[in-house]
């Protein structure tokens, strides 16, 4: 991953900071670094296909130092893999495999600690659990931007625009594609190593005064970088030599074939496809939502190009801000999962009932309570004595007589005002028992002392008719 042996070459003009010191500036992070790292928390049960949040928690831990800090960090993703890294990506998912075999034959050793390592490198960082993290990091309102492609190329496109003040990587990437100033080796501690490319000409052993970033970008690809492997005896140091003398292509092309005897037909060609891809990578513009290029390229590229497929297919404004706003996949172009939160819940009902004016709601109409006391008052005004009632158990009492029609009434509005029958002797019954209990509390006196019946027979001494006024304020209840 990145420049070989860049780092190292520049180690001289990196200086020691707090990330305290950053405080009050935006700084970008290649979020894909911090999930590479996080896998070791939990490398194990991501290769055995496991659910886990270790390797989440431990990306918005670290988001959330920079918070406390005083940063306002932007987190950055990459998104679809460069064509122009093809053979790159391709020879990494065949280590990833390597490293899983590697992994099981040590765990039937029981060489634990060596197999976690091994697990850890078969791990694959997916555009799922990017989203994963996404959703985590959106609950503390930290700001997230998926790239069309590299994540260094944008982080370094954002710091061109004056977006963010500094990037937080391990990719030596970064510095070629442009980004002025990368911290590198941030620990939880808060220590880290600032790379400032202005400082560059500083450099006590290489000779660097004059260089533009054309001359850099040129010796970091002949040392070899993901877009085109070094010839063996080509290192950082040697590309330095070769792009100090000239920076005519046809010309290094003769200095390389001194130092190796075959370059190939192709290499040139493939020299300007990795400069090409450096120097045009197309990135996510956050403020006019549409996916540019880092540099523009004018007509005389396009030609020496000729076919531009190695840079990726040009997404549409609103797939690219899809993309980065972490809900369609980069590669796939399918549309995540979202949970709604509960404020855009609630706009949406505020919205909606917006739209569709306020609630009318519709009196019931009440019911006509008359129909009950009519009938009560038109059967106590009748008495006629025809026959025993059904509604009523008790046959004892003479005033448990009600006239057919009369009864016939009754059922009829009962059944209109849809109440269950119920057995009206238990709710008296009930009375009596309570009336029952009352007295047994009560000392009785000689004057209260009077001849009566049972408390049975006073219960059946109650009027059917008044029995009925209950039934029918029974319905009237329900």
């Amino acid at each position: 991953m990145g420049i070989q042996g860049l780092l190292q070459l520049l180690k001289p003009l990196m200086t020691e900071k707090r990330i305290d010191e950053y405080s009050g500036q935006r700084i970008g992070v290649d979020s894909y670094c911090w999930l590479h790292k996080s896998v070791f928390t939990c490398s194990k049960d991501l290769a055995e296909g496991r659910s886990t949040k270790r390797h989440i928690e431990y990306c918005v831990r670290r988001a959330l130092d920079l918070k406390k800090a005083g940063i306002e960090p932007v987190m950055v993703f990459d998104g679809a893999p460069m064509p122009a890294k093809g053979e790159t990506n391709e020879a990494r998912r065949n280590g990833r495999k390597e490293a899983l075999e590697k992994a099981n034959e040590l765990l039937k050793i029981g060489n634990l600690k060596e197999a976690d390592k091994q697990f850890a490198k078969s791990i694959s960082v997916t555009p799922t659990m990017a989203f994963e993290l996404i959703k985590e990091l959106k609950k503390y309102e930290i700001e997230c931007i998926v790239a069309p492609y590299e994540a260094d190329a944008q982080l370094a496109y954002l710091f061109k625009i004056g977006y963010i003040s500094a990037a937080i990587s391990e990719d030596s990437d970064l510095l070629v594609f442009g980004c002025q100033k990368v911290l590198y080796k941030y620990e939880t501690n808060g220590i880290l190593q600032e790379m400032n490319m202005e400082n560059l000409y500083k450099h006590p052993t290489f000779n660097f005064s004059r260089w533009s970033h054309e001359q850099f970008m040129m010796m970091c690809i002949l040392a070899g970088c993901d877009y085109l492997k070094n010839f063996k005896g080509i290192g950082i140091k040697t590309a330095h030599k070769i792009i100090s003398k000239t920076t005519d292509l046809t010309r290094i092309m003769y200095k390389i074939k001194l130092e190796v005897n075959n370059i190939g037909e192709n290499y040139q060609k493939e020299f300007l496809t990795a400069m090409y891809s450096f120097r045009h990578h197309q990135v996510f513009c956050p403020v006019n939502k549409r996916v540019v290029h880092i540099n523009e390229m004018d007509e005389q590229v396009v030609k020496n190009a000729g076919n531009l497929e190695f840079l990726g297919q040009k997404l549409e404004d609103k797939a690219a801000q899809l993309i980065a706003q972490g809900k369609m996949h980069p590669l796939t172009k399918e549309l995540f999962e979202v949970e709604e939160s509960s404020a855009l819940k609630r706009k949406k009902i505020l919205d909606y009932f917006e739209k569709s004016g306020p609630i009318k709601f519709e009196k019931k109409p009440k019911k006509n309570e008359s129909d009950f006391i009519t009938i009560v008052q038109y059967i106590e005004n009748t008495k006629k004595q025809t026959k025993t009632s059904k509604f009523f158990n008790s046959q004892s009492n003479k005033e448990n007589i009600i006239n057919e029609d009369d009864e016939e009434i009754v059922e009829n509005s009962a059944n209109n005002s849809k109440f269950e029958k119920i057995d009206i002797s238990d709710l008296f019954k009930a009375n009596v028992l309570q009336n029952n209990e009352i007295h047994r509390k009560e000392p009785e006196t000689d004057s209260d002392k009077q001849p009566t019946s049972n408390s049975n027979q006073s219960f059946d001494s109650i009027s059917s008719l008044s029995r009925l006024s209950c039934y029918a304020y029974r319905s009237k209840l329900l």
